[in-house]
């Protein structure tokens, strides 16, 4: 059984100003974790915290997996995690299909390019640059291809705001699939999103400002 622990978690970018403040909370798969707030409240530095990017300045984060506790910290944690915000920065100059050959290298996980761009209906341009789609497109292309990695813990930073009513009907069904095989998916936004079927874990951000 997965689970996801976080105790006692605290981030600050000001010695007198904590953006998160001793959260803590434990999920077991499958489960939907929404953290919610405005702009501010510590959504986003809490998934890039999850993800391991940022270092806790106090508490800690831990996986359990096939009965192994498994720390933010070690190197083994991050092989079961995989973070989506906006933007993919340098990379966004590849094609759809190089840039899924070259994640695909980097996770060491063997990817049908067919089945990810058939299933977002982009399979006519996987050779266009990642920087020449719509943000909307942009967003559900990493999103599909996060969930071909198949990740215990996938971690979306507003996945629904350029998501139009279709694909966002589309998504609320493929994270409902995710996490009913055994996975956790943390989510950050502005309002909860009811995910169908999976225990949805509701997190306020705004009140831990």
């Amino acid at each position: 059984m997965l689970t996801l622990t976080v105790s006692d978690l605290t981030y600050s970018y000001e010695p007198t100003k904590k953006v998160i403040n001793r959260l803590s909370f434990s999920v077991k798969a499958p489960a939907v974790v929404h953290l919610v707030g405005d702009n501010g409240s510590g959504k986003t530095t809490t998934l890039l915290l999850l993800a391991g990017f940022y270092v806790p300045q106090q508490g800690t984060i831990a996986i359990w997996v096939e009965r192994q506790k498994i720390y933010s910290h070690n190197e083994n944690y991050y092989k079961h995690v995989y973070y989506v915000g906006s933007r993919i920065a340098e990379d966004d100059h590849l094609s759809l299909t190089d840039y899924i050959r070259f994640v695909g290298a980097m996770r060491g996980a063997h990817l049908s390019t067919k089945e990810i761009l058939q299933d977002i209906s982009m399979e006519d341009i996987r050779n266009r640059r990642i920087s020449q789609l719509s943000a909307g497109m942009r967003r559900r292309f990493l999103i599909r291809l996060a969930m071909a990695l198949n990740p215990y813990l996938l971690l979306l930073d507003e996945p629904f705001s350029v998501m139009d009513r279709e694909w966002s009907e589309w998504l609320s069904i493929c994270l409902k699939e995710y996490t009913m095989n055994g996975r956790i998916v943390v989510m950050a936004h502005p309002d909860a999103v009811e995910i169908p079927d999976v225990e949805n874990v509701v997190i306020n951000m705004n009140a831990r400002i």
